[in-house]
């Protein structure tokens, strides 16, 4: 199935499944309830070899893994047979399928009986004219279906890997195919370094989503620098290449240098690009970003503009507008702006049910909004909320997920303002489980974790155990974040606090 989604993504461009969310429950009810159109479609390819083609990948992603290749060595082999020109046993046998591929295979001869027909059939003046159109067309075909084996090729090589007689164990990891590729990356395909850079991104995004994002920041760099070289700096797979590389700077706290791919990867879209759900969330992305840059006025202005976009494309209430709606109620917030947070939220809310979104979905925007209460004084509906909040992610993820430390770091601080120390004491607590597991123990969250915790030692009068507490937190922090970024002077104030607190 993953070599099947690296395929894809690989041929077409873009990925199989449209996620319009970062979120692991939405991604999950996209990735299970719909089916990601035929690479043809999307590429605009035609022909045998592309239906054989799309055969093959549908048939590497099809949801019934019973359905699926049995192995990758099957997919290889299906892929070689394709090559071949054999037919391939991702498609149903049928006396037409079997022609069609005689005729892939035997080209040449069959072109000449048909020439030879047409010829006698008197239309010599027309055959000029369509063997003219014809040329172009093999021209094209040609062109695309050496890019395809090129591509086909590099994985046929990759899924190696899987082969027992050269491994020591029988089942490869990830890593372990991710490791076979980016080995002979810097000498595959080499008829098409085109090719090659989206092959660097598929794998970089790989790496970076596995938790590796010093490596794969570097493939999406070289990534982007073959693109810049063979497509030209002012083109869509440069243009795709920056919003890659910027959305893991930006994940990995390079926030500075994110921000700029970013932006010239949103000028460009804007510019040559239609209005769609893909400009929009361009949007989206980019004011996310300046949020965390501490650029409130431009985070605002960006996410209005991808609301604007998402109801311009598809209708007012679109469902694609709940996430700029959701993020800026948080910027609404932090510019001190409680009321219209409130209501931006809210209505974020109300989309994501009237939608029927996943619930862990619903549950953290009713985390936020459980944030703007508090903020407000309203703790009586704060601590309903957050409590809703927390529920709704552990039902979703479990019990001790690490996707639910925000809500328990929310329901504390929530517990803590209405005085509740120790039940916020235990939620901390909780959240400092999680931050020490293998998951999450020296990453962002971790530190986030550690400087709630600290903060709560130094509200609850422990001025030595919350420095101890903040310092683990801003050196952890100051390994992912830009020296002279917003996001570490959070760390940084808070240490200062910490050291000037008497006792």
């Amino acid at each position: 199935y993953s070599l099947g989604m690296m395929l894809y993504e690989l041929l077409t461009g873009q990925r199989a499944y449209a996620l319009d969310t970062t979120r692991p429950s939405e991604i999950e009810r996209i990735v299970c309830e719909t089916t990601p159109p035929a690479p043809s479609r999307v590429a605009g390819w035609r022909g045998a070899f592309a239906r054989d083609l799309d055969a093959i990948v549908l048939k590497a992603l099809h949801k019934e893994p019973e359905r699926r290749h049995a192995s990758a060595a099957q997919l290889g082999d299906d892929l070689q047979r394709l090559l071949d020109g054999r037919p391939v046993l991702a498609r149903p046998d049928s006396p037409g399928y079997r022609m069609t591929s005689f005729v892939r295979r035997h080209p040449a001869g069959v072109s000449i009986t048909v020439l030879a027909a047409l010829l006698l059939a008197g239309f010599a003046a027309t055959m000029a004219w369509q063997a003219e159109r014809l040329q172009q067309q093999r021209d094209v075909a040609q062109s695309e279906a050496n890019l395809a084996k090129e591509s086909t090729n590099f994985l046929l090589e990759v899924f190696s890997a899987s082969d027992p007689r050269q491994r020591k164990s029988s089942e490869p990891t990830a890593r372990d195919l991710l490791a076979a590729a980016a080995e002979r990356l810097p000498s595959a395909m080499p008829g098409d370094p085109l090719v090659r850079a989206r092959m660097m991104r598929v794998i970089g995004l790989a790496y970076a989503h596995l938790g590796d994002g010093e490596r794969g920041i570097d493939l999406l760099r070289r990534s982007l620098a073959l693109s810049e070289k063979h497509a030209g700096a002012d083109s869509a797979d440069a243009a795709d290449a920056r919003n890659r590389l910027g959305d893991i700077l930006r994940q990995f706290g390079h926030l500075d240098e994110a921000e700029s791919m970013l932006e010239r990867a949103v000028a460009w879209r804007a510019s040559n690009g239609p209005v769609d759900y893909a400009l929009a969330e361009s949007y989206n992305n980019l004011g996310l970003l300046q949020s965390n840059l501490g650029h409130l006025d431009a985070a605002e202005a960006t996410l209005r503009r991808s609301i604007a976009l998402h109801q311009q494309a598809n209708g007012r209430d679109t469902i694609g507008t709940v996430y700029p709606r959701h993020n800026l109620a948080i910027v609404l917030r932090r510019q001190g702006r409680l009321k219209e947070a409130r209501a931006m939220a809210e209505k974020a809310l109300s989309i994501k049910r009237e939608n029927h979104l996943a619930s862990a979905a619903i549950g953290t925007t009713l985390g936020v909004l459980a944030q703007i209460e508090r903020d407000m004084g309203q703790l009586d509906d704060a601590l309903h909320d957050a409590e809703q909040s927390l529920a709704i992610r552990r039902k979703a993820y479990g019990q001790h997920s690490p996707m639910i430390d925000r809500e328990l770091l929310t329901l504390a601080s929530v517990r803590l303002a209405r005085g509740e120390v120790e039940p916020a004491r235990s939620l901390y607590r909780e959240a400092l489980a999680i931050a020490d597991g293998e998951q999450v123990r020296g990453s962002l969250s971790a530190a986030r974790i550690h400087l709630a915790w600290g903060r709560f030692l130094l509200a609850t009068g422990q001025p030595a155990q919350a420095r101890r507490e903040i310092e683990r937190a801003q050196k952890t922090a100051a390994q992912f974040l830009s020296p002279g970024s917003v996001a570490l002077k959070v760390y940084n104030s808070a240490l200062r606090d910490a050291i000037k607190a008497p006792g």
